[in-house]
């Protein structure tokens, strides 16, 4: 098995690591058994260590978070490795979804995780909330994610109500990602010219309109051959979207117009996925992202990322006078309400624009 190593302790007993790029964790189950083939995929998959009841003190996780010593009964860590064994609600979050609220818990434990959870009350957990509040959007994924356990924790009689039940988030003074403009697609094709990975990561991310975890999984496999309104055969992307899939299936077909067609043809595709990693892989979501993160900094992009270029078809279908339901239609959201906030500013002006020519025709 890749990158482990072992040693031996002063009193003879083998201990086996895991060692990459730099570091070294180390297993804490049996070779061969269930939980250490758990623990050695996550760590391969360059995820955290699972909250486990049975972590020895200081175990060092790939995020530097330590596991801290056997949870206690009706301590914090204690529900928390409930929570993530037991909760159904958990259990059908996305994979990516279930890693990033493990990280947010494990770090509220390296703080808090002795601390009898009977005796966290809303004000304990506002007061933790405004220590966040430099960075609004994490603080908002932290009350989310402490709501859910505290949710679970009441249904199973474990507290007697949920002190984060009316804990609000915080208001965030800002649009999200910020959106691509047409120069700044035209600066990176610059120095990503078509032919490059680079370049078709771009292109795929905008003209389907879709967030990095589909686009990363999207291949040869994935188009088809249909018939449009209009009774002619045409190319689609048929795909599930990855976002929400353990709760609601959201299947798609998206036109692969001709410019997509074109940069496909002129681009090397993998035999999977079109894109793949230098040792041909297919990326994980992460992986895709922290990729285009490289390929924007080197265009002198530092402020785009890849769900702008997502906005950016979205606005891009706004200006064109496509309706909030066909945005939904293209970028999968379940109703045109989550569609708008894509399309606010760009329907804006548009709207400005044609009421003010109707002014300066009748002014002229």
């Amino acid at each position: 098995m890749r990158f482990l190593c072992s040693d031996h302790d002063r009193h003879g007993n083998r201990r086996i690591y895991f060692r990459r790029h730099g570091r070294k964790i180390r297993l804490r189950h049996p070779p061969g058994s269930e939980a250490f083939l758990r623990d050695y995929r996550a760590l391969l998959a360059g995820e955290p260590l699972p909250l486990d009841p049975e972590a020895e003190p200081s175990r060092k996780t790939p995020s530097g978070a330590s596991r801290g010593p056997k949870a206690a009964p009706g301590s914090l860590r204690w529900l928390v490795v409930r929570y993530v064994s037991e909760a159904a609600e958990f259990k059908l979050l996305a994979p990516s979804t279930q890693t990033a609220r493990r990280r947010i818990l494990d770090r509220w434990c390296l703080a808090e995780g002795d601390k009898p959870y009977r005796q966290i009350e809303r004000r304990h957990l506002v007061a933790r909330r405004a220590m966040k509040a430099e960075t609004p959007e994490a603080a908002n994924t932290w009350v989310k994610t402490v709501r859910a356990l505290f949710a679970w924790a009441a249904d199973n009689d474990l507290v007697a109500s949920n002190p984060a039940a009316d804990l609000k988030k915080l208001k965030v003074a800002t649009d999200g990602f910020h959106t691509w403009t047409r120069d700044e697609i035209a600066a990176f094709s610059a120095r990503w010219p078509l032919g490059t990975k680079a370049h078709l990561a771009m292109a795929l991310l905008f003209f389907t309109g879709q967030r990095r975890s589909d686009v990363a999984l999207f291949g040869r496999q994935h188009i088809q051959t249909l018939t449009d309104a209009d009774g002619h055969e045409a190319r689609y992307l048929v795909f599930t979207q990855q976002k929400g899939a353990t709760r609601k299936r959201k299947p798609l077909r998206i036109p692969v117009i001709p410019p997509l067609q074109a940069i496909l043809d002129a681009s090397p595709v993998g035999a999977l996925t079109f894109l793949e990693t230098a040792h041909g892989a297919p990326y994980t979501a992460e992986g895709f992202g922290n990729a285009m993160r490289k390929w924007c900094d080197a265009a002198g992009l530092r402020h785009c990322s890849a769900h702008g270029l997502r906005k950016a078809m979205a606005s891009l279908l706004a200006e064109k006078g496509a309706t909030e339901y066909q945005v939904a239609a293209i970028l999968g959201d379940s109703s045109p309400q989550e569609a708008a906030k894509y399309t606010r500013k760009a329907s804006q002006k548009r709207l400005a624009e044609e009421a003010m020519k109707r002014i300066s025709e009748e002014q002229s």
